[in-house]
């Protein structure tokens, strides 16, 4: 029983009750015989004097079985154990065992093979296989290391040579030992690239080169290396270039020959449509250097999606970035730093894109590396980013800046059929937010200096905006309660928001907060909670109990819930007595809860009461640990 309880209130996955083929009640209408023949020989051994019998009182009176093989949290710990084939025979036992499978399947469609195939994971993969059978997965990634072997062993010359024409999507990772005398040779991971790009991988549409830095360009590149790199895939569609890693910066006197490399590979792709970059390990001037070769290439003409992370953006590099076109751009992500010098710059770059963008992607300058005084800092230095009018932009993501800010909620006018807004940011200590409190209220939505002078107004509503995620931490207070309720004017029609909200300082106004919302049309929340150590006052958990029972009832159109209290240790849950649950389910439209740091029921037989009341009100449910790791305890006490 104890094992039992331990596994039964976390997790509950079943097939919503409807009169759908895919339901549980359509598997049940088999025989016992018909299951057993389903059933897989390495799932059944050890229960062959425990009989797989469901009776008939049983599949009247409840839905909800006992067997051990129709448990969840049973078959999640069975199944990692079993080969790919067995795995993929019983995902065709019943609705569970599909639903418990597919994700195993799916993660192991992108296994991981490095150097000659000789780890025993891709061991016990592949010897499942026969050179008659098709490749169960289009996506695979090949680390390659260095080693005194032929540029691609024989074993692994066999697997690409029979299964390479399956393949759609490939990850080549180059990974160098810390020896530097046995570093990966550049002439021997192109040679690679060569052979299984050129040869046997006909039906690429996805290829990924990544840790390029980890190769040890020589001072004067290798002519062989060009040559081997002069062929086209014409079905590539979608390329990935990476100088990105843990380390190797790429020194300046290489940079010159990483260019060169760089220019090859973009030839590679002729009809690539979708370029993602990193070159955040090559320094400033090797920065310029690549934005030069990608102008000089002339294919941001022909892409629909760029990504480009490095830098800064200074007035140099952007002046390069502004010089090509791209007249057919619907997506972009930039992950740069963006300085006061070039602001009127990166605005007009920006214009040039506002015919075609759909989906623009911001990921900043702040990285956690500064200290507060330095975040201070930078964040004076910083300058306010008027957006130009941009009539096609539905998703808009604005993610860690300290420099760069948006213009208040001005900004969502010239944004007029923005469906999508997401800002996050790193989470600030307590001892931030006392320092500096204006950064906690939503902090780049509403500039600090327009929310102490209360000018925030929602004069022309955004419409169209269905999703809002907020990850900049809220305190509720009685002063900026405001805030919430100005959000919902600004968002009229809002279905799907995400926010984070702290506990800081035995805070009872969080309850408000869901009362606030409660009058929204939000059919999805997700709600991530910090400070959670608070939630050991009886008065801050009482308010907080009394939220969830009053509150959460109020929604009309509520459908899912997330709630995760993101710093509580995984020890220490807060418990939902048997009243809470019933008061959460009395949600009107309700069918998905997922509640991370929480345990329901006060003892065994509620916590089963529990379930049972879940199990029949919702499609899914389910309890999870926190997330925090066990290195960071040291703030709570016990």
């Amino acid at each position: 029983m104890e094992i039992g309880y331990d596994l039964v209130p976390r997790h509950s996955i079943h097939a919503k009750k409807t009169n759908q083929a895919t339901s549980f009640n359509e598997y049940y209408r088999e025989s016992s015989a018909q299951r057993m023949e389903k059933i897989s020989p390495q799932i059944l051994q050890g229960f062959e004097d425990k009989p797989f019998v469901v009776d008939a009182k049983e599949e009247t009176t409840s839905w909800r079985q006992t067997n051990p093989l129709l448990i969840a949290n049973v078959l999640e710990v069975i199944f990692p154990h079993l080969d790919h084939a067995s795995l993929k025979a019983c995902s065709q036992v019943s609705t569970l065992w599909s639903v418990m499978a597919t994700p195993l399947l799916r993660s192991r469609s992108q296994i991981h093979l490095e150097g000659s195939l000789h780890d025993d994971r891709s061991d016990a993969f592949l010897s499942t296989l026969t050179p008659t059978d098709t490749l169960p997965m289009a996506s695979l990634t090949y680390n390659l290391h260095h080693t005194s072997s032929p540029f691609l062993s024989e074993r692994a010359s066999n697997f690409f040579s029979t299964f390479g024409h399956s393949l759609t999507s490939l990850t080549l990772q180059a990974f160098a030992l810390q020896d530097p005398a046995n570093s990966l040779g550049t002439n021997h991971f192109f040679s690679v690239v060569s052979q299984l790009v050129s040869r046997d991988c006909p039906s690429l549409t996805h290829l990924t080169l990544s840790h390029l830095q980890q190769l040890d360009y020589e001072d004067s590149l290798d002519p062989e290396i060009e040559s081997r790199l002069s062929f086209t895939s014409p079905s590539i569609r979608h390329l990935t270039i990476s100088f990105e890693g843990k380390s190797s910066l790429v020194r300046p006197r290489r940079a010159l020959n990483c260019t060169a490399v760089l220019k090859r590979l973009l030839a590679i792709a002729p009809n690539a449509i979708t370029l993602d970059t990193d070159f955040s390990l090559c320094g400033e001037e090797t920065f310029t250097y690549f934005l030069m070769t990608l102008r000089d290439a002339k294919i941001s003409g022909h892409l629909t999606s760029f990504s480009l992370t490095g830098g800064p953006l200074d007035k140099v590099a952007i002046s390069v970035q502004n010089s090509m076109t791209f007249s057919k751009l619907t997506s972009l992500k930039i992950n740069a730093q963006i300085t006061a010098q070039v602001q009127t710059e990166f605005v007009q770059f920006l214009e040039k894109l506002s015919p075609t963008l759909q989906k623009f992607e911001m990921v900043g300058d702040k990285w956690g590396r500064f200290g507060l005084q330095g975040r201070m800092a930078r964040y004076e230095e910083g300058f306010t980013m008027d957006f130009p009018l941009m009539p096609k932009l539905k998703v808009f993501q604005f993610q860690n800046y300290e420099g760069l800010r948006l213009g208040s909620e001005d900004f969502l006018q010239r944004l007029p059929n923005l469906g999508e807004l997401v800002i996050c940011d790193f989470q600030p200590s307590l001892g931030d937010m006392m320092l500096c409190p204006q950064r906690t209220v939503f902090g780049t939505m509403f500039g600090p200096r327009r929310y102490r002078m209360g000018d925030i107004t929602a004069k022309n509503p955004n419409v169209h905006v269905k999703k809002v995620v907020l990850d900049v931490v809220f305190v509720p207070s009685f002063e900026n309660q405001g805030s919430m309720d100005k959000l919902l004017k600004m968002f009229p029609n809002v279905q799907e928001l995400e926010l984070t909200v702290s506990f800081a300082y035995q805070n009872v106004y969080v309850g408000q907060v869901l009362d606030t919302l409660a009058r929204s049309k939000i059919k999805k929340l997700k709600i991530k909670f910090l400070q959670c150590a608070e939630l050991r006052s009886e008065r801050v958990a009482a308010s907080f109990h009394s939220a969830l029972v009053n509150c959460l009832p109020r929604f009309s159109q509520l459908q899912r819930v997330d709630f995760i209290l993101d710093d509580m240790p995984p020890m220490s849950r807060f418990t939902l007595p048997l009243y809470i649950v019933k008061g959460i389910l009395c949600t009107r439209s309700l069918s998905v809860l997922n509640l991370t740091g929480f345990c329901i029921g006060e003892d065994f037989e509620e916590t089963e009461t529990c379930r049972q009341l879940l199990d029949n009100k919702l499609a899914h449910w389910k309890l999870s640990e926190s997330l925090m790791p066990y290195s960071d305890f040291s703030h709570f006490e016990y």
